[in-house]
């Protein structure tokens, strides 16, 4: 469940971020958060 939520946050940043550096900063979250677990 945890991971599709993160997958969907990735795919849809805020705009603020800009498309692709916002998806990579998504993706950078996922991976720091996962160590947590």
């Amino acid at each position: 469940m945890q991971l599709s939520k993160a997958l969907e946050q990735s795919k849809n940043p805020p705009m603020e971020k800009g498309g692709h550096q916002g998806y990579i900063h998504g993706l950078d979250i996922y991976y720091e958060k996962s160590k947590l677990y």
